[in-house]
């Protein structure tokens, strides 16, 4: 609620800015407001879900992304005016705020581990009314239950700590370790994928059509992501999608000695390559999986706040493409794809598991993860 109030007001009084510096101001809040209610929504989803559709839910909602991307060049080309443009998100965010928000029910994970028991049993039986299980008195009681203890090493854990900060991420070996992977992961798909995003007349042709292909190009690679971490696992899925990234960018670097023999097709083949590889919405669903609930709010933050760094320096391809040449741009890429598949390598296996709650689950997690790893040695041996 309070993220998509800033939101709004941000995109408010950016429609009615009556200079650069309000202009400058609005924009901070529209970003402020956006990242937080992202996060959040995020965080809800996979904090209510149960493990077996999680991922498809939380990875079928970016489909509301990708439709928003692909009219967001159509909008632009059509109205040639920024307040117009911002009319439409903020008209949307406002109508959303005095409707669809009001049905939002809290995490009941959260709630219990804040101690509101009383209020995650209400959460709880609303769930199960809306699933038609409330005429199984039973059902609800153990699903209650099982949430319950999960939660109460956590809040053992979590005497006397009411506010926990990116501190208490660091200070635990396990969890620092799976810390600083994420944030290095975050930041370099974030650098890619807005550099990408932001530079597409780099790549060649209309930027306007290139902005929208880059939308819907996202919609196989979505229905690819969800077949992939649900078959594959995330870790595995990962890994691939980061590799393949990774080759995709370093291909461009290769074609660029071929690009008088290739003519036309080059720009073809560049623009395709450069499309290829996108796994911002896996690393959200594992890094989501990993960190446990006392502080996964706080972990999700600080891979947003890692993210933003790659998108402050993004807009630079553009700069490093004009002043050397795009395939530089397509190595730094390649590069940094390649050292974020090696470090996911060091992450544990989550699919088919219980999102952890406390450290303890993170250890066990981790442990799992060593079992698998020994057993594809014994069998690759």
């Amino acid at each position: 609620w309070l993220a998509i109030t800033v939101e709004v007001c941000g995109g408010l009084s950016l429609i009615f800015s009556q200079s650069i510096l309000q202009y400058i101001i609005s924009r901070f809040f529209i970003g402020l407001g956006d990242s937080g209610r992202g996060v959040c929504l995020y965080l809800l989803i996979l904090e209510t879900v149960g493990t077996k559709y999680r991922t498809d839910i939380a990875m079928s909602v970016s489909f509301g992304w990708i439709a928003g991307y692909i009219a967001l060049p159509a909008c632009a080309w059509l109205l040639h005016d920024y307040q117009y443009l911002q009319a439409i998100p903020t008209s949307i965010a406002l109508i959303f705020m005095c409707t669809w928000l009001l049905t939002i029910p809290e995490s009941p994970r959260w709630q219990l581990t804040n101690n509101q028991i009383e209020k995650a049993r209400l959460t709880i039986a609303k769930a199960a009314k809306m699933n038609g299980r409330i005429t199984n008195p039973d059902y609800m009681s153990d699903k209650f239950n099982q949430l319950k203890l999960n939660t109460e090493m956590s809040q053992n854990t979590a005497k006397g700590q009411q506010h926990r900060t990116i501190l208490d991420l660091l200070s635990h070996r396990v969890m620092r370790n799976y810390t600083l992977i994420f944030w290095v992961s975050f930041a370099v798909n974030a650098f890619i994928y807005h550099g990408i995003s932001l530079n597409v007349q780099q790549i060649g042709g209309n930027l306007y059509v290139n902005f929208a292909i880059a939308g819907l190009v996202e919609i196989p690679s979505l229905i690819l992501n969800i077949v992939g971490l649900r078959h594959v696992g995330r870790k595995a899925f990962t890994i691939t999608t980061m590799l393949l990234a990774s080759l995709s960018y370093l291909t461009i670097v290769g074609l660029g000695a071929y690009k008088e023999p290739m003519g036309a097709s080059y720009e073809t083949v560049k623009l395709v390559l450069a499309m290829f590889g996108n796994s911002f919405n896996v690393i959200y669903i594992h890094s989501g999986e990993i960190f446990p609930t006392v502080l996964r709010h706080t972990g999700i933050g600080s891979c947003s706040i890692a993210a933003r760094i790659g998108s402050i320096l993004a807009p630079f391809v553009k700069e490093m493409s004009e002043h050397y040449n795009f395939g530089v741009s397509m190595m730094v890429f390649g590069l940094l794809a390649l050292m974020a598949t090696i470090l996911t390598v060091f992450l544990p296996e989550t699919k088919d598991r219980e999102i952890p709650d406390n450290m303890n689950d993170v250890e066990e997690l981790r442990d799992l993860g060593r079992r698998h790893s020994d057993e594809i040695v014994e069998i690759v041996t």
